[in-house]
């Protein structure tokens, strides 16, 4: 907002007592009728300095123009000015936002309890022999093709299919063979065959167990892209530092590091106290219905509830000229649509204006042309990084430091107009934004589309899935309602009758369009992110920690964008949190496309992280 000269400009009376301008020798030469130069410049020269005074008495607001918002998510211009941090003067904290807290960090935390064969251990795993051993595990688990396809997922999908062979042979033939310790001293449960659930004995029976999680499937390869990958995607093959191959990534490299980890812990006759569970589901890349699932109802049954647990998630990265990782502490709800399109048929040579493929169309541009906001809601753990961001990195900008403390104010704009969202996703790293603004908005994607079997013959059923990931603030119901509005609208246009989400009437009649919803797992809840305050993100925190020369990074929670199978594990623990061991963000670049591969250097980080995270567990008072 600045001075408007010729909006506010007004001419006073000599005579008007009141007036600024009431002396008559001051408004005579400011203000007569035919000025020259001198009295030109005197104006200017005046209205300069109660223009500066004007501006004294207020403080400067951002001038923002978004432009191509709708097109562009991340296409924004932006002309700022806010007064700098001073690096001595952090913002204060407010103890009535306990979410809003600074970021505090915990030291390095190594286990107190050792031995002669542990610090051993330790030095071996760290040697480079040993980096060669654990490449070569990850390399040979990457050659078992443990895939899950979407049809796997129907209920009447066999479990002795052929398909399922692959998960056979991995555990037969992989994990009993290259890790005889773990198989011969943990016990084993299987769900529905190929859901495997390891316990791990301790000597305590009070404290409550630690629970790690990993799954065995990974997602296709699409032949059509072979020809894009630059090693073969089943070779697993060791080359320039990395493990090639699909599952590299996601998610064999933390299930091999476990198994690893595990391995070399008995082999240093380390003897847990606390109970260590190792449950691996083999359908979370199809929503974990036969595996996690399952697994989850059982832990809960015998152990009520466990100390903490902690599957895949998020990564090492880089921003504002520092290193962080992040802890993912929640997840969005996943809610796949599937949308049924009925149609009569016909021959070909005598067509209705719109088929039931073009009447689909319609509503899949409808649905992309569907905008959601970008919007960091009250309770969104972006706000923690943040605030995580604001306090420790080297380079936290200046307008971003603004915006964030009028926000800790409690300041909260309207969603469709957070500008500190948007500056966000804007100001870091491009290899960020995306991951950034995924985790601000709904994501919904087309990702399935079938009808027609020939060429000659009108359609008379299409169908078509999307893949919906909720706003950590929104609800089902709110994103099934915008869905319904864009496929009333086609159907509209078209004389179709809408049958809604809710409706139980098994039939479909001709001309119509069925929606269907499916949520997958429980409603996600935040888990406590205060090291101080709370033990198991505290032993989480250091651990990470203490993977770094010095500590150098700062740990903060995160919302991880994806899915995982601790959407059916709510109920077991309340801290639940996600994070890669070892893993930047530059591992996870390609997982479920092309040229998936994960650093043999950090994969084998990963394996000393959950040595120590074991052990401080073990030694933790919770």
């Amino acid at each position: 907002m600045g001075y408007d000269q010729d909006s506010s400009q007004a001419v006073y009376p000599s005579g008007e007592k009141n007036s600024l301008f009431a002396s008559k020798d001051v408004h005579s030469t400011i203000f007569s009728a035919k000025p020259g130069w001198n009295q030109l410049i005197r104006r200017l020269l005046v209205c300069l300095v109660l223009g500066l005074l004007f501006l004294g008495l207020f403080y400067i607001k951002p001038s923002i123009s978004i432009i191509n918002q709708f097109n562009n998510p991340l296409s924004f211009t932006t002309k700022l000015d806010y007064p700098p941090r001073h690096p001595r003067h952090p913002p204060p904290r407010h103890p009535k936002h306990p979410h809003y807290e600074r970021c505090p960090q915990v030291d390095p935390l190594w286990p107190r309890r050792t031995t002669h064969a542990l610090r051993q251990m330790d030095e071996r795993i760290e040697s480079e022999e040993y980096a060669k051993v654990s490449a070569a595990l990850l390399s040979e688990a990457i050659q078992y093709r443990t895939v899950s396809y979407d049809n796997m997922s129907n209920p009447d999908f066999p479990l002795d299919d052929p398909l399922y062979d692959s998960f056979e042979n991995f555990y037969k033939r992989f994990i009993s063979h290259r890790f005889p310790k773990f198989t011969e001293t943990l016990t084993l449960d299987r769900f529905n065959k190929h859901g495997l659930l390891f316990t791990w004995q301790g000597s305590n029976s009070d404290l409550k167990p630690t629970l790690l999680l990993a799954h065995q499937d990974v997602v296709p390869v699409e032949e059509a892209s072979l020809d894009d990958w630059y090693e073969e995607p089943w070779s697993g093959k060791i080359e320039d530092g990395f493990i090639w191959g699909r599952g590299s990534f996601d998610d064999k490299h933390p299930f091999i590091a476990i198994l690893e980890a595990i391995e070399e812990l008995l082999n240093a006759d380390f003897e847990p106290r606390r109970t260590i569970l190792l449950s691996s589901g083999f359908d979370e890349e199809i929503g974990g219905t036969k595996g996690a699932k399952e697994l989850a109802k059982y832990i809960i049954s015998i152990y009520g509830e466990t100390a903490v647990i902690l599957d895949e998630g998020s990564t090492q990265f880089d921003m504002f000229g520092s290193s962080m990782v992040g802890v993912g502490v929640t997840e969005k709800i996943r809610m796949p649509v599937t949308i049924e399109v009925r149609t009569p048929g016909g021959h070909s040579s005598q067509p209705f204006p719109h088929t039931a493929i073009g009447i689909m169309s319609e509503i899949v541009v409808g649905l992309e042309d569907q905008k959601y906001n970008t919007y960091i809601s009250e309770n969104h753990p972006i706000l923690s990084l943040l605030t995580c961001a604001q306090e420790h990195t080297e380079n936290f900008p200046p307008y971003l430091n603004w915006l964030l403390n009028d926000r800790l104010e409690g300041n909260i704009p309207p969603e469709d107009d957070d500008i500190l969202a948007i500056e966000f996703v804007n100001s870091v790293p491009k290899y960020l934004q995306s991951a950034i603004m995924w985790s601000l908005t709904t994501a919904k994607s087309v990702n399935i589309i079938e009808g027609g079997i020939k060429v000659n013959s009108l359609p008379e059923f299409v169908t078509a899935t999307t893949d919906t990931r909720i706003h950590i603030a929104e609800t089902t119901e709110s994103t099934k309602k915008r869905t319904y509005e864009v496929v009333r609208d086609v159907a509209k246009r078209h004389g179709l009758k809408v049958i809604e989400f809710d409706n139980t009437d098994p039939d479909t009649p001709n001309n119509s369009i069925r929606l269907y919803a499916n949520v997958l797992g429980e409603t996600p809840r935040t888990s406590p992110s205060d090291p101080t305050r709370n033990i198991p993100y505290k032993v989480l925190s250091g651990t990470v920690r203490s993977l770094y020369p010095d500590g150098r990074v700062i740990v903060t929670p995160v919302m991880t964008p994806g899915n995982t199978d601790t959407k059916w594990y709510t109920s077991v623990s309340k801290n639940i949190y996600r994070y890669s061991a070892g893993a930047s963000i530059a591992d996870s670049a390609n997982m479920h496309t092309v040229n998936e591969k994960m650093s043999a250097e950090r994969h084998v980080a990963g394996v000393g992280f959950y040595t120590n995270f074991i052990r401080n567990m073990d030694e933790a008072d919770v």
